[in-house]
């Protein structure tokens, strides 16, 4: 948990550095988050996970208690939480440092405008959370079991990751085996007694669910410009025809 909320008080610093973004004054316009909402209904690849994670949260629920003593007891993944708090600082931090490397190296700092408030926002939504529900751990350590900020962290690193790899390959989705990690996070706190499993489902689906908002909202797509306008794409191409060869420009929007 202290690694967690040192990493936290990291992203708070880091924000200040784009903390007068060129899209801060357009943040309050509610339209792009609508129309962020209507992305992330119509793939697949964005709501479906959330909502699996979300409908097993209120069935978990009611198991809790039972599926807790039996995973401490069993161990049957055998995991250790020292490696689940590497993983979960890992991938939450991971896409700051990495939008922080592409804007000094190529001055596009839109990654790490979004990588940053994704995961502020996250962090900030999962602390009131524990605060409004104040449900006590199974170990009995503290009453701000629900939702797992660790598996929320984690599951919204992986998602920017995802979503940055897709943006940067044409759409690939290979950044979504970046799932498999977040998902050991939540093993962890599960079979290490810190969590119910209904806390780390519900964390995963919270931190999915706002990171590809955050992301949709920016970023937009054909027919959603988002908060950064519509994207274009300049490239220069090689171009052959009867005359010869040469290239040319080609401009997608």
């Amino acid at each position: 948990m202290m690694r967690v909320r040192v990493g936290v008080l990291l992203i708070a610093a880091s924000s200040a550095l784009c903390g007068a973004c060129a899209t801060s004054h357009k943040h309050l316009d509610s339209r792009p988050w609508r129309e962020s909402f209507a992305q992330f209904s119509k793939a697949p690849v964005q709501w479906v996970p959330t909502a699996v994670a979300l409908a097993a949260t209120p069935i978990l629920a009611g198991v809790d208690q039972s599926l807790s003593i039996s995973s401490v007891e069993e161990k049957v993944f055998n995991t250790k939480a020292r490696y689940g708090d590497e993983w979960s600082m890992g991938l939450g931090l991971a896409p700051i440092a990495i939008g922080a490397a592409v804007g000094l190296t190529s001055g596009d700092s839109r990654f790490f405008e979004v990588a940053t408030e994704a995961t502020l926002l996250t962090a900030a939504q999962t602390q009131i959370l524990k605060l409004a529900v104040n449900r006590q751990r199974p170990d009995r350590g503290g009453e701000d079991s629900f939702p797992s900020g660790h598996t929320s962290f984690a599951f919204g690193g992986a998602t920017l990751l995802a979503r940055w790899w897709a943006y940067e390959h044409e759409g690939d989705s290979l950044g979504y085996l970046l799932y498999v990690p977040a998902a050991y996070v939540g093993v962890t706190r599960l079979e290490g007694e810190r969590h119910f499993l209904s806390d780390i489902t519900f964390g995963a689906a919270l931190g999915i669910f706002t990171a590809h908002m955050v992301w949709n909202a920016h970023f937009g797509d054909d027919e959603h410009p988002g908060l950064f306008g519509r994207h274009v794409d300049a490239r220069i191409v090689p171009v052959v025809s009867e005359e010869g060869v040469g290239i040319g420009l080609s401009i997608s929007f």
